[in-house]
């Protein structure tokens, strides 16, 4: 937005020959860029336009509802996570017809004993979409909550033994969502295919 800048000389210096005036900027109103989101790690309260900067931890929230930020381990997004750990979280879609999705930027653990499991749904009860994974399987990949999946959430958990401790992971939070073709919105009308013996597209 527009940012109004009440400036100010704080002497007269109409008598001075070659003098430079010292400016005062005070900002009355305008955007301040951060974290919006009060379940991030680094929320700014004096924030008023999302900057998509968001850090959500495992060792920090049980529940998260966001489309945006990162993902990560109770480390941080520089840190290792630490031993003998057992976290669980569960991540929801801002609004309705919203499916999430994790992108994996980064995941180092260890080559055995530590693993990481994402449910497709709102509890462990929900179907295993990726079972206990660990080293660095799941690098470079991208998950997404399924089309049968109604609450669009993603949960997630974590475990650690006592011993060797690993950079862990960050993930790209975003959000999709599923036309009749799955990825496109487009309307059953147009993807309807009217000859004999074939079948919509949905």
């Amino acid at each position: 937005g527009n940012v109004l800048i009440d400036a100010q000389l704080q002497e007269d210096f109409s008598l001075l020959n070659d003098a430079i005036p010292t400016f005062y900027l005070n900002v009355v109103d305008g955007d301040q860029f951060g974290c919006t989101n009060p379940e991030g790690t680094n929320y700014n309260i004096d924030a008023t336009q999302d900057d998509g900067s968001c850090e959500f931890n495992i060792g920090s929230s049980s529940m998260i509802s966001t489309c945006g930020g990162i993902f990560v381990d109770s480390g941080g997004s520089s840190g290792e996570y630490t031993t003998n750990e057992n976290q669980q979280v569960t991540i929801y879609p801002e609004n309705s017809e919203e499916y999430v999705s994790l992108f994996f930027s980064e995941f180092q653990f260890e080559g055995c004993c530590d693993y990481l499991t994402i449910y497709d749904g709102e509890s462990t009860n929900a179907p295993v979409l990726v079972p206990g994974s660990y080293g660095t399987s799941l690098a470079g990949q991208t998950y997404y909550a399924s089309p049968s999946n109604d609450s669009g959430a993603l949960t997630v958990t974590f475990t650690s033994d006592g011993s060797v401790t690993y950079p862990g992971w960050v993930a790209e939070i975003g959000c999709t969502t599923y036309g009749p073709c799955f990825g496109f919105d487009v309307t059953p009308v147009a993807t309807y295919e009217t000859d004999i013996g074939t079948a919509d597209a949905s």
